[in-house]
């Protein structure tokens, strides 16, 4: 029966010999369970040396190690059903049944995750949240917003974010701006979103007071 209690003493050269010795070996000697021990050292902060976690005493595959050459496949080695139709590998006509009822996708099954129209999705790929407009019909949720509520978006406009946070994704944050003002944008991304913004507003006022001073 493996015991439950160890003195302070026994505790002491479990810690001492857990950094450098199998957790197997000191639970064996001390009959207790190897969860024991790591839940010792564990509650002392002891943890196995470098030296051991590199050593074949740890049970951890080392770089460039083969556990088992002679039983890995050896390069060109093509398998023993290659080209083969499944009729010919299952010749059991029932248990061929029971592979295509079990295995086999039904027409028209979709998998438990898709999703319906509708619904909108974060897609990590492109940083933008998507939503569904029909299958396979994916459409960027801000430019999505933006028609519903305006209508198309013109040739040459981008649909932009006011406070940078492509998160905040609704339609009191949204603007249309055009190439050349998104270019301009992008010559000051170096400033501070606030500087930023007040640049852009500088430029807009200029571009009226020289429109205002045109027409007089």
């Amino acid at each position: 029966m493996k015991r439950k209690n160890l003195s302070s003493a026994e505790i002491q050269d479990i810690l001492k010999r857990y950094p450098d010795d199998k957790t197997e070996s000191i639970a064996r000697d001390f009959n207790v369970s190897i969860s024991h021990i790591y839940k010792t050292a564990q509650r002392y902060g002891v943890v196995k040396s470098e030296k051991f976690k590199n050593s074949p005493a740890s049970g951890r595959i080392q770089p460039r190690q083969r556990l088992s050459p002679d039983t890995q496949f050896k390069k060109g080695y093509s398998g023993a059903t290659k080209g083969m139709r499944i009729e010919a590998i299952i010749k059991n006509k029932e248990k061929l049944q029971n592979w295509r009822d079990k295995c086999l996708w039904k027409k028209g099954n979709k998998p438990y995750n898709t999703a319906k129209d509708g619904e909108i999705r974060f897609r990590p790929s492109s940083g933008y949240w998507h939503i569904r407009i029909a299958e396979n019909n994916w459409e960027f949720l801000h430019r999505h917003l933006w028609t519903k509520h305006h209508g198309p978006i013109p040739e040459g406009y981008n649909i932009l974010f006011k406070d940078g946070n492509k998160n905040n994704c609704i339609i009191e944050n949204l603007e249309c701006i055009s190439n050349a003002e998104l270019g301009e944008r992008n010559r000051h991304t170096q400033y501070p979103y606030d500087l930023q913004k007040t640049i852009e507003e500088k430029n807009k006022l200029n571009k009226l007071l020289k429109k205002m001073n045109h027409e007089q």
